[in-house]
């Protein structure tokens, strides 16, 4: 889960078991503390570096036929680091019309995406082509921009928007992969990549790697 901006827990609740914001059959839970990660954007060079959080809830979910546990990507899996090319879907609740606009609305419904996994250095290179444009130099030293391999790219018809930011990147075999962090209009999705992180969400969780 990436967490950015609210950081009291006594501000948040957890909605689980709905596909729609409106349903009434969900059940909520109380959010007892959030972990951000201790590098996150700690590094001047990366923009969003590590875009990742834990919530811990005030109570044990119950699992049923609305609500199951998605497997998580584990460093200790080599084939969980996906070759690029591999088939993702990528579903959230974020804006539905053109990002830059500022009518967007979010959706009730939740939404999904098939994308791709993409070449991480292409992806990189992709986004240094799209600042050296707009800001009109090859310094990037102070701005922030850059990638590190703490991110995984997706390509694809649809794209991620505004309000779709720490949702599951999943892939065939059910394994989430990636957390949705960041994207340009034209330019590649980014998300945070669940297999680098592996380690650090089970030394700060129950979860354990298997």
């Amino acid at each position: 889960m990436v967490w950015r901006r609210i950081l009291n827990p006594n501000d948040v609740r957890i909605l689980l078991g709905v596909n729609k914001l409106d349903d009434q059959n969900g059940t909520i839970y109380e959010v007892e503390e959030i972990i951000m990660h201790e590098n996150y954007t700690t590094n001047p060079n990366v923009y969003y570096a590590a875009d990742i959080a834990l919530i811990r809830v005030a109570e044990d979910i119950v699992f049923n036929d609305r609500i199951q546990p998605v497997k998580l990507a584990s460093s200790k899996h080599p084939e969980d680091l996906l070759p690029v090319g591999t088939p993702v879907v990528v579903t959230g609740w974020g804006y539905t019309q053109a990002c830059m606009e500022v009518t967007d609305e979010t959706t009730n419904d939740l939404r999904m995406a098939k994308m791709i996994i993409y070449d991480f250095d292409k992806c990189q290179n992709d986004y240094l082509k799209e600042l050296q444009k707009t800001y009109q130099t090859d310094d990037f030293g102070g701005l922030g921009w850059g990638l590190d391999r703490g991110m995984i790219c997706c390509i694809g018809h649809s794209h991620t928007c505004k309000g779709d930011s720490g949702g599951p990147v999943v892939d065939e075999r059910g394994i989430q992969v990636g957390i949705v962090s960041f994207g340009i209009v034209g330019l590649p999705d980014v998300n945070t990549n669940v297999w680098f992180y592996s380690e650090w969400i089970a030394s700060n969780s129950k979860i354990t790697e298997s």
